[in-house]
This record gives structure tokens, C-alpha cells and sequence, in this order.
């Protein structure tokens, strides 16, 4: 499966165990919307295959990782710390993140599909 898993795998693997967790956790300051945290997630999961790819055919692009977060993080007009601490309470709600990786499931496909065109 290559060096690292996806960040969608991630996600999915803490939701699993959030749904053993009857935490209550209380909603972040700057809590984004299910539909910002679906287009996020999208372009994470679409910087972390470019890396996995890149490492599966040995070039490290470790600099260029950082600048690629950095340019997500001010395109979606959000920080670091705000997309962890969203990524910390959606993980705590296993019902919402089901379908916010549902609907990145679903965003990757249709994307895929048009590139296959």
C-alpha cells in the first residue's frame, strides 16, 4: 500500500475507534461546515497521493509537502490548528464523519472519472 497510508484511511481508521468512545466533546471555536470539511478533506487526500506516488517512485518531496499545506491552508481561508481541532471533533462524531468521508469518497470518484475522460 506504499510507505504511508492515505489520509482518507486515517479517517477512516479514527472513526472507527471514535465509534468505541462516547466522549462529549464540545464544538471548536471556528467549527467549519460538513460541505468546507468535504471540499478539505478532498484536496488533502488529492496532496497526499501526489506524495505517496512521489515516495513509490523514490523522490522525496518532504519541502514541498509543507508548501502544498500552506497553500491549502489559505485557500480555504483557515489555519493548522483550526483544521486539527475540526479533524479532533468531527472524529468524535462518527455518524457526521461517516458522511463527510462518504461524500470525499464520492467528490474523488466523480474527479477521477472526469480525468479519465
Amino acid at each position: 500500500m506504499g510507505k504511508t497510508l492515505s489520509f482518507t484511511l486515517t479517517i477512516a481508521l479514527a472513526l472507527v475507534l471514535a465509534s468505541c468512545n462516547d466522549l462529549k466533546v464540545k464544538a471548536p471555536k471556528n467549527l467549519l461546515s460538513e460541505d468546507r470539511m468535504v471540499e478539505i478533506i478532498t484536496d488533502i487526500d488529492i496532496i497526499e497521493a501526489k506524495f505517496n506516488f512521489a515516495d513509490e517512485h523514490g523522490k522525496s518531496a518532504d519541502s514541498m509537502k509543507t508548501s502544498y499545506y500552506n497553500q491549502l491552508y489559505e485557500h480555504h481561508g483557515i489555519t493548522k490548528e483550526q483544521l486539527v481541532d475540526n479533524i479532533n471533533y468531527y472524529t468524535q462524531k462518527p455518524e457526521l464523519l461517516e458522511n463527510i468521508m462518504t461524500r470525499v469518497v464520492d467528490s474523488l470518484t466523480k474527479a477521477q472519472g472526469n480525468t479519465s475522460k
